[in-house]
């Protein structure tokens, strides 16, 4: 008696092909979110506590940490200089111990590098914007932002230009926004991915959505001239 063997016909086996097709298509943009969305909290996060890590350790140590762009190799290692056009690649934080408001490899100490886009990728978009707060209050943009970020021993927060010095100095009257998305063309709908972090200026740092729609520069409210956290729902103090 001949042995029957079972199994799929062409036409199943096409429909199942299809079917599966269908399902991948609907999965793939949802599971492309949420790569991108842990992508951008983590990094969002790393970002708020290298701050609050440069903050604790100027209070530690008694001397000025300085937060600056560096740029990230391929392997995920720091070049271990001082780079305002790399902020988009990492981020790195250093005593300075002689105090001149530079980076000397041979004097100071690098403490600690986070990376936002290692060697030639650029899977993230990173901005950053300055506010100053006057006496009666109200918070106006700073054009162009300044590129550099500082822990007094104090613990006063401020920021600074990437001179070879302290000149410029601007402490506890400033507010620093890190806004980071995808760098990828979403629509419109798919825009609440990204994250804020934000830093008081007494140097408070908090991390939240950004729920106005992807801006290139910071989303400001002119009828009552508050900052992106307004927006976030964070403290202006």
């Amino acid at each position: 008696m001949k042995k029957h063997t079972s199994g799929f016909t062409l036409v199943e086996l096409m429909v199942t092909i299809a079917v599966i097709a269908i399902m991948a298509a609907i999965a793939f943009p949802s599971m492309r979110d949420f790569v991108a969305s842990a992508r951008i909290a983590n990094r969002a996060e790393q970002i708020g506590n290298l701050f609050r890590f440069a903050k604790s350790e100027a209070v530690r140590l008694g001397k000025p940490v300085i937060i600056c762009g560096t740029q990230i190799r391929d392997d995920g290692r720091s070049l271990g200089v001082c780079d305002d056009k790399q902020l988009n690649s990492g981020l790195m934080a250093y005593a300075d111990n002689n105090r001149n408001g530079v980076f000397d490899a041979g004097t100071d100490s690098e403490l600690r590098t986070i990376t936002i886009n290692a060697g030639s990728k650029n899977n993230l978009k990173l901005g950053t914007a300055n506010y100053q707060m006057a006496l009666n209050g109200a918070i106006t943009p700073i054009m162009p932002a300044a590129p550099e970020f500082i822990f007094m021993s104090s613990g006063a927060f401020g920021t600074k230009p990437n001179t070879g010095d302290l000149t410029g100095l601007q402490v506890q009257n400033r507010f620093v926004t890190f806004q980071l998305y995808d760098n990828v063309k979403y629509s419109k709908a798919r825009n609440f991915i990204g994250r804020v972090v934000y830093i008081s200026p007494t140097g408070i740092v908090n991390t939240c959505y950004d729920q106005a729609t992807r801006p290139t520069k910071p989303s400001t409210d002119s009828s009552k001239n508050t900052i992106i956290a307004a927006v976030c729902n964070l403290p202006t103090n």
